[in-house]
């Protein structure tokens, strides 16, 4: 806003009106309410500056929901729809001719290649296969129809697809001329004629039934393959037997070789030849007249087997579950010889020795119980591992007596130790917990001369509760401290080079001070580093060393008895208020009393300059 001589000095005047040629440039600012004349026109169209933008006409385009200028739409544009972004708003007469041209109806029938009108088609006409207009659609309510009353010719074609379903019924005679697949139960109820049953042309997951006689001359692998469960019941006899399993709820005699996978039966199994099985379950008796061999486990239900000689291939389970004892070797004289070549040996249970255990190799315990003296790994440079592999807690130690390491102990994760414990020399890797839990009182190097050094070599050193130190905190590397109460002199980095960082990574305050005595910063500048922050200095009071004041007549005293002879006072005028006229801010200092802060008129320096009533900020700095 321009400026003139008037009465008291200098004064603001409105400015006048610009022209110019075109529309105002955004860049172009000026006064509140000031007018812009374009004279490219004829006549000159008029802007006005609303503090912010130059608006046509000095109002605001119209909006939805605020009333403002429009500008009007051609009929073309209208017609088109090609009309500018923006308040563009068509004729009542030209929207009347628009809607004149409107044909009721309008549209062109459907085509794969064009969007248009269609028919919808019936249930009846959709199960016939036909349409009585042209243009006529399918809907998916009529699917359900359709399957309900399928076409005359059926399903499908001549070439073959495949077909997958959870229930597949035939009533009559069914024919399969390639291979069935069935992922199920097959049940079949009347005569079954099969030319040949094989992995290549019939695979059962599950069950195959058959409720009447049957009478089978060979079932092996050439001709039957079952993957599961072969059921019969009733009397079977058969030369030679190949399953992966069996179920039997008679009896089942092979006279020639067979191979199980697994087989169960009820009552009794007798196998003449050689057999050679998986997994074996029988619930009463069953006899082996030739070799023997059991690739899997032998499961007795309740029965009892008694073998001389016994060559097992895979897992043996004795006794797997229930009450009874298991005795093994308790009537021979020689040697129970229990573990193999390369893997371990797993008890699961408790284990009691009544005389002497000797194990010479890797043994695995689950639950050992042994009273007297237990020497493990007693010579040799072999090493002893005891629980390194195990999740649960490994305890060492006794009631009433010491538990006593001779060598070095190395620990890997975790110690705990809840009595007390004395370690002539311990080398802990990973995390050690000394008196996790409890008020008792933990006491490291209390009774030794030497140093004590808590830390490692990279990472930080954390103290989660209290630290009170009674004599001196040497610490050389990077500590975290949660909570630190030190009386006396706290050198921190007090040589080197290394940068101090104190509360860096926190989100709460940092309090550095006493009650009584200075805080002093010295060897070099106080930086505040961080982006968009600043010096915070406490104020509120008039003794505080920041606030502000009012001149009453071009003057103010403020009593504050923290100020002193020397102190430096920062002044800057914060706003006019009503003053006739401004002079310049100045200071005097009552050492220990107060401050005044007078406006001086410029060119008579002696003089107070009583019109000025400005309200004005202070800073109060000490030198050093």
């Amino acid at each position: 806003m321009p400026l003139a001589y008037g009465i008291g000095g200098l004064i603001s005047v409105p400015q006048g009106a610009v022209t110019g040629n075109g529309v105002p440039p955004a860049s172009f600012k000026g006064q509140l309410g000031q007018q812009y004349f374009d004279i490219s026109q004829s006549p000159p169209v008029e802007y006005i500056f609303n503090g912010v933008t130059w608006l046509p006409g000095g109002d605001t385009p119209a909006t939805t929901s605020t009333f403002g200028s429009v500008q009007l739409a051609t009929l073309s544009q209208l017609q088109n729809g090609n009309a500018p972004a923006g308040a563009i708003v068509p004729l009542s007469n030209d929207v009347a001719t628009v809607i004149a041209g409107v044909v009721a109806g309008a549209g062109v029938p459907a085509t794969t290649a064009q969007q248009g009108f269609v028919f919808l088609e019936t249930d009846a006409n959709a199960v016939l296969g036909t349409a009585p207009n042209a243009n006529t659609a399918l809907q998916p309510s009529n699917l359900a129809a359709v399957f309900a009353a399928p076409p005359a010719g059926g399903f499908g074609s001549g070439t073959p697809r495949p077909v997958a379903a959870t229930t597949l019924n035939a009533t009559g005679l069914a024919a399969f001329a390639g291979a069935a697949t069935v992922g199920t139960t097959l049940g079949v109820t009347g005569a079954t004629t099969l030319a040949a049953l094989s992995a290549t042309s019939g695979a059962f997951s599950t069950t195959l039934n058959v409720t009447g006689a049957s009478t089978i001359a060979a079932l092996s692998a050439t001709s039957g393959t079952f993957s599961t469960t072969l059921g019969v019941t009733g009397a079977s006899t058969l030369a030679a037997l190949s399953a992966t399993s069996g179920t039997f709820s008679t009896t089942l005699g092979v006279t020639g070789a067979s191979t199980f996978s697994s087989g169960t039966f009820s009552t009794t199994l007798g196998v003449t030849g050689l057999a050679s099985l998986t997994t074996l379950a029988v619930s009463s008796t069953s006899t082996f007249t030739g070799l023997a061999t059991f690739n899997g486990g032998i499961t007795l239900g309740g029965g009892t087997l008694t073998v001389g000689a016994l060559t097992a291939v895979g897992t043996v389970q004795l006794n797997a579950s229930g009450a009874s004892a298991t005795t093994i070797a308790t009537g021979g004289t020689g040697t129970l010889a229990l573990g193999n070549a390369t893997g371990n040996t797993v008890l699961t249970g408790a284990l009691t020795i009544s005389t002497t255990l000797g194990v010479t190799g890797l043994t695995t315990l689950a639950a050992l119980t042994q009273v007297g003296t237990t020497l493990i790994n007693a010579s040799g440079a072999a090493t002893t591992s005891i629980a390194t592999g195990g999740t649960g807690a490994l305890n060492l130690g006794n009631a009433t007596g010491n538990t006593a390491l001779t060598g070095a102990l190395t620990i890997s994760t975790t110690l705990g130790v809840t009595g007390l414990t004395t370690l002539a020399a311990h080398t802990a890797v990973g995390t050690a917990n000394i008196n996790a839990s409890g008020a008792a009182t933990t006491n490291i190097a209390t009774g030794g001369t030497g140093a004590l050094n808590i830390g490692n070599a990279t990472g930080n050193t954390a103290l989660t509760g209290a630290l009170t130190i009674s004599t001196t905190l040497g610490v050389t590397g990077l500590t975290t401290l949660a909570a630190l109460t030190q009386v006396g002199t706290a050198n921190i980095n007090n040589s080197g080079a290394a940068t101090t960082n104190i509360g860096v990574s926190g989100t709460g305050a940092v309090n550095i001070g006493n009650s009584t005595g200075n805080t002093s910063i010295s060897g070099g500048h106080l930086s505040i580093l961080g982006s968009g922050k600043t010096l915070l200095v406490n104020g509120g009071a008039v003794t505080d060393f920041i606030g502000t004041g009012v001149l009453t007549a071009g003057t103010q005293t403020i009593a504050n008895t923290n100020i002193a002879t020397g102190d430096v006072i920062v002044l800057t005028r914060l706003t006019v208020a009503a003053s006739t006229t401004l002079g310049e801010l100045t200071y005097t200092i009552s050492n220990g009393a107060s401050f005044t802060v007078t406006s001086v008129i410029l060119g008579t320096p002696g003089s107070t300059q009583t019109g000025d009533v400005s309200t004005y900020a202070y800073f109060i700095v000490r030198p050093t």
